[in-house]
């Protein structure tokens, strides 16, 4: 009885330990949006990387990218960006830990 519940338990340490090692997302409300926030799918949201949009635009949310690989930030922001409602994400910086503007 007692090996069953370790081997249960093995997996399950297992799995948290892979899901904490993506990265971790961090949203900071910064303006009220100009319309209701619709949920999107992420490929829908804009990337910006040399500048800003040429249309207007609202700064609703700073997000930032901590932990897991660099390059798995700027997905991990573009899926909670599209989660939030946002039109687009404007990157400030590209380094390691990524940081971005979500607008709408």
């Amino acid at each position: 009885m007692m090996s069953a519940a370790r081997s249960l338990l093995v997996p399950l340490a297992a799995c948290a330990l892979l899901a904490a090692c993506g990265p971790k997302v961090s949203v900071t409300p910064l303006n009220p949006s100009p319309r209701p926030f619709t949920p999107r799918n992420a490929m829908a949201v804009e990337i910006f990387t040399t500048g800003l949009p040429q249309r207007p635009y609202v700064e609703v949310a700073a997000l930032a990218a901590k932990g897991g690989n660099a390059e798995e930030h700027v997905p991990a922001m573009r899926e909670e960006a599209g989660k939030l409602g946002c039109d687009a994400l404007v990157f400030t910086s590209m380094p390691r830990d990524a940081t971005a503007t979500g607008y709408n």
